[in-house]
């Protein structure tokens, strides 16, 4: 439904849009299914968890695909924005650099090195997700 709406819309009222969906959906199932609620300061967990996995895996997604990007097209190292950048990347992105041969061609320069940290980041994102499905995984009776 969202590839409709895509192009007319904000990526903020995007996602408020899909994950408000999503919660209006699954809301019905676990009040009939009488899911426990976190409690007390559970919440505070339950709410790291959720911007863990729906904002800050997707956020370093795409600030190792900007750096690729920007390195393939040949940015200037020297510019503000891309000093910025990879001061912003140095803690995701830090452990990896040189791990690859990164093969230039003049300024543009192709890094395997970010593309292995971003099958990283995506192999740990994949596990946390699976651990804790396994940790919620219970019987649950209708």
């Amino acid at each position: 439904m969202t590839r409709f709406v895509i192009g007319a819309t904000d990526p903020v009222m995007l996602a408020v849009f899909r994950f408000g969906l999503g919660f209006l959906i699954l809301l019905p199932v676990a009040l009939r299914l009488r899911s426990r609620w976190p409690r007390g300061r559970d919440w505070l967990g339950v709410a790291a968890l959720g911007a863990m996995f729906y904002g800050v895996f997707f956020v370093v997604y795409g600030l190792i695909g900007l750096e690729i990007a920007l390195d393939l097209f040949g940015a200037r190292q020297g510019s503000a924005f891309k000093r910025f950048l990879d001061t912003l990347t140095l803690p995701v992105l830090g452990p990896f650099r040189g791990l690859m041969h990164d093969p230039a061609l003049g300024a543009v320069q192709f890094m395997f090195s970010y593309v292995v940290a971003m099958v990283v980041y995506a192999l740990l994102h994949c596990a946390l997700n699976g651990l804790l499905r396994l940790f919620a995984r219970r019987k649950v009776s209708l």
